[in-house]
C-alpha cells in the first residue's frame, strides 16, 4: 500500500510539473489550433464536404432503390371477383412494391458533381490551412509582443535594482559626510522615475499576456507561463533571395490562391452541366409489384398470401427520354447564369494572384527593412551601453550632474527596447517570406 501511494505521488508531482511548464511559441501555436473554434468548425466543414463527396459517387454508380407496402380496408360498391358483377363487400388489400431507377444520361450532370464534390474537399482541405496558417501567424505576433513587453521590462527591473544600490551607497555615505543631500535626492528622484517606467512596462507585459491567453483560447483563470528565452542569432540570413521566383510560385502553389483557383474549376464544371443540359435526359427503371387480396360478408375461399403474391406479380424495365422543349427559358436563364459565374470566378482568381504577387514583394521590403533597421538598433544599443556604463561610474563618483547622468540611462532603456523591438519584427517577417516560399508558420518553429 506504501509503495502504490508513493507510485501515485509520483505521477501527481509529475503532472504538476509538466502542467506548470513553461511554453513556447510552437506550444502556444498547437494548443491554440487545438482549441480553436475556428479550427474546429473548419474540420466540420471538412467532415461535410466528405459527405458530399460520398454522395456525389454513389449517384454516378448506384441506382435509387425504393420499396414500398401499403394496406387498404374498403367497405361499400365494389366488383365481386367471382361473378365480375358489382356488389356490397368488404375488402383488405396490401400491396408491395421495389423499384430502381438510375439515369444513363442527365447532361454530365452526375458526372460533373463528382468532380465538384472532389474539388470541394480539396478547398475545404485548403482552407482548413489557410485558417491555421492565420491563427499560428497571429499566435507569433502576440507571443513576440509579450516578450517585447518581458525584456523591457527586465530592462528596468535591473535598472531598479541598479538605482535602489546606488541611493544605499548615497544614503550611506550621506551619514559619511561624503556625500551631499543634493545627491541622495538625485539618486531618489532616479529610482522613483524608474520604478515608474517599471510599472507601466509590467502593466503591459500583463495587457499582452491577457490577449495572448485569449487568442490561443486559454482558460483566463489559469496560470500561463511563457519560455522567454530568445534566440539571438542572425536572422534574415537564409530568405532574402529572388523576390521574382518566390511570388511566381506564391501565385501558383500559395493556399489562398488555390482556394480561388478551385474556386473557379467548380464554376467551370458548373457551366459544363449547364450547357449538357440543353440534351435530352435519359433514364432507366426497373422494379417488382405484386397485391394481396381478402373478401369479407361472401361465400369466397381466397388464394393463400403466397399464391396470390405469386400470381399477381409482375417485373418490369423501361427507359425514359425526357426532351426539354421549352420551360420558359429556364434552361437558357441557368446556362446565361453559370457562363457569368465563370466570369466571375475568373476575375476574382486573377485578383488574388496579383495580390499574393504584392504581398510577396512586400514582404520582401518588409524583411529587407527590417534587416537595418535590426543591425542599427543593435550598434545603437551596444553604444549606449557603453556609455551608460561609463555615465553610471561616473554619476557615482560625483562627476557628472543627475540630469545627464538621467539622460544616458533613459537612452541605454530605449536603446535596449528598440533592439528588441526589431528583432522580434525581424522575425514576424522573415516568418512571412518563409511561408510565402511554402512552408507554414508551424512547420518553421524549431521548439
Amino acid at each position: 500500500m506504501k509503495k502504490i501511494n508513493t507510485i501515485l505521488t509520483l505521477i501527481f508531482f509529475s503532472i504538476v510539473s509538466f502542467a506548470q511548464k513553461p511554453m513556447t511559441l510552437k506550444d502556444c501555436m498547437e494548443f491554440a489550433l487545438n482549441n480553436s473554434t475556428q479550427i474546429l468548425a473548419a474540420k466540420e466543414l471538412c467532415y461535410q464536404k466528405e459527405i458530399d463527396r460520398r454522395d456525389a459517387v454513389l449517384t454516378v454508380f448506384t441506382p435509387q432503390i425504393n420499396a414500398y407496402a401499403g394496406l387498404a380496408l374498403t367497405n361499400g360498391r365494389t366488383t365481386d371477383p367471382e361473378t365480375n358483377m358489382y356488389t356490397d363487400l368488404k375488402m383488405f388489400q396490401d400491396e408491395y412494391q421495389i423499384s430502381a431507377s438510375m439515369p444513363l444520361f442527365n447532361g454530365f450532370e452526375a458526372v460533373n458533381n463528382m468532380k465538384i464534390s472532389k474539388i470541394a474537399l480539396e478547398s475545404g482541405k485548403t482552407s482548413l490551412q489557410v485558417k491555421t496558417d492565420e491563427i499560428c501567424l497571429e499566435i507569433m505576433q502576440y507571443f513576440y509582443n509579450y516578450l517585447y513587453f518581458s525584456k523591457v521590462t527586465k530592462v528596468f527591473q535591473d535598472e531598479k535594482q541598479e538605482a535602489l544600490s546606488a541611493l544605499q551607497q548615497a544614503e550611506k555615505e550621506f551619514s559619511l559626510g561624503t556625500q551631499s543631500r543634493v545627491q541622495v535626492l538625485e539618486k531618489q528622484s532616479f529610482l522613483a522615475e524608474t520604478e515608474y517606467f517599471l510599472a507601466d512596462y509590467e502593466a503591459k507585459r500583463n495587457a499582452a499576456l491577457s490577449a495572448l491567453k485569449k487568442v490561443m483560447m486559454f482558460p483566463s483563470n489559469e496560470v500561463l507561463e511563457i519560455d522567454t528565452a530568445i534566440n539571438f542569432s542572425p536572422v534574415l540570413t537564409d530568405v532574402v533571395e529572388n523576390a521574382n521566383t518566390i511570388a511566381t510560385s506564391a501565385k501558383e502553389s500559395n493556399s489562398q490562391v488555390l482556394i480561388f483557383q478551385n474556386a473557379l474549376k467548380i464554376k467551370e464544371l458548373e457551366f459544363k452541366t449547364a450547357k449538357w443540359q440543353f440534351l435530352p435526359r435519359i433514364d432507366l427503371n426497373a422494379g417488382w409489384y405484386s397485391s394481396h387480396s381478402k373478401l369479407s360478408g361472401v361465400n369466397y375461399q381466397a388464394l393463400p398470401f403466397k399464391d396470390q403474391i405469386k400470381n399477381n406479380g409482375r417485373e418490369y424495365i423501361s427507359i425514359s427520354l425526357n426532351i426539354p422543349i421549352f420551360n420558359r427559358l429556364q434552361k437558357f436563364s441557368n446556362f446565361s447564369r453559370k457562363k457569368s459565374d465563370l466570369r466571375i470566378a475568373s476575375y476574382e482568381f486573377q485578383e488574388k494572384q496579383a495580390e499574393i504577387e504584392n504581398a510577396v514583394w512586400e514582404a520582401f521590403d518588409e524583411v529587407l527593412s527590417a534587416r537595418k533597421k535590426l543591425t542599427a538598433a543593435l550598434k545603437t544599443a551596444d553604444f549606449q551601453k557603453e556609455y551608460y556604463e561609463i555615465a553610471t561610474k561616473k554619476f557615482q563618483a560625483g562627476m557628472i550632474p543627475y540630469l545627464e547622468f538621467n539622460t544616458a540611462a533613459n537612452k541605454y532603456a530605449e536603446a535596449q527596447a528598440a533592439y528588441f523591438n526589431a528583432l522580434f519584427v525581424s522575425k514576424i517577417k522573415a516568418a512571412v517570406v518563409v511561408y510565402y516560399k511554402g512552408t507554414s508558420y508551424l512547420e518553421q518553429i524549431d521548439n
